[in-house]
């Protein structure tokens, strides 16, 4: 069968002066027969004006075993309105390191186009490369729309176009519900 696994949650958040946010997180992962992983992370973010945000996430995983440091990442992301609240473009970089062998960088774009209060749309494209040589590129599609404030129903399509590996093609849809 498969293995149980456990995670445990603990972070603070902090809205500060001047258009600043933080949240730093501790989470703990136990799988049966496996020693822990802790994982450490911190996201901040500046409101720079009314109009303009950038921000960033790190986080390091420890091998509760040896105290091996294992698996690391840092983002970076800046976002901006085009036209009024209705239009917005978000750039992003994460690069990911797992602690062994393979790394990797992503750049992200996405562009967001509200219509009316209930009604959003994104349309994004990613580009992927590793230390293995693989490189890839998705396309991206998505509709939301919103039910009330904590409810939504979303559909979209994302489209991968790289040298090898399986296809990864794929239409989705859902339904999200904030408790």
């Amino acid at each position: 069968g498969e293995a149980d696994r456990d995670y445990m949650y603990l972070g603070i958040s902090r809205r500060l002066e001047n258009g600043l946010y933080s949240y730093t997180q501790y989470r703990n992962t136990a799988e049966d027969g496996q020693a822990d992983v802790h994982q450490f992370s911190q996201y901040a973010s500046w409101t720079c004006t009314q109009h303009y945000r950038v921000g960033g996430k790190a986080a390091v995983s420890v091998d509760g075993e040896d105290s091996k440091t294992g698996a690391w990442y840092a983002d970076v992301f800046g976002s901006a309105y085009l036209w009024k609240d209705l239009t917005s473009l978000r750039l992003a970089f994460r690069h990911y390191d797992t602690g062994d062998d393979l790394t990797f960088d992503e750049a992200k774009c996405f562009l967001y186009q509200r219509l009316g209060s209930r009604i959003l749309f994104r349309a994004d494209y990613r580009f992927y490369t590793d230390s293995e040589e693989m490189e890839s590129h998705a396309y991206g599609i998505k509709a939301k729309h919103f039910l009330s404030p904590r409810a939504a129903l979303h559909v979209g399509y994302r489209l991968y176009d790289h040298k090898r590996g399986a296809d990864l093609d794929s239409l989705f849809a859902g339904f999200s519900l904030l408790l």
